[in-house]
């Protein structure tokens, strides 16, 4: 691979890694420190410092599958509690009762599949940068 091919692929990792990086600061409520930052767009990390703090980046990144999954683990059982409301209050002639209960189950199976797609995007990019790194 051609340094040019390089530094457009670390780049576009960077990018990848801060959007999912604002994603988790909004969600945990706490302040990460951007990747772009630390790296001029035009150049990729060649030195060691620049290595080193990318290396830790990841490994922050990484540090933060375990809440996530369990975010995915919680919303999914709250999506599954809020359809057994739904289903219990429809067989009680509830259906205003019910239609609140699916709404519910809708938002917690979004936010299943948000964390889902977090964690997939996560996964890949400490994939990709696990590769660029190490080379």
């Amino acid at each position: 691979m051609s340094k040019a091919q390089h530094t457009t692929s670390i780049e576009d990792a960077l990018r990848r890694a801060d959007a999912v990086l604002t994603v988790l600061a909004e969600e945990l409520r706490e302040e990460l420190p951007p990747l772009m930052s630390a790296v001029p767009r035009s150049t990729a990390p060649q030195s060691a410092a620049s290595r080193a703090n990318a290396a830790g980046a990841l490994r922050q990144l990484d540090a933060s599958l375990p809440e996530l999954e369990m975010l995915e683990g919680d919303a999914q059982t709250q999506a599954t509690d809020w359809t057994r409301r739904a289903e219990r209050a429809l067989d009680e002639g509830r259906a205003l009762l019910a239609a609140q209960a699916r709404s519910r189950a809708a938002d917690a199976e979004r936010r299943v599949s948000e964390y889902a797609s977090e964690i997939s995007a996560i996964r890949t990019l400490l994939r990709e940068w696990s590769d660029v790194l190490s080379s």
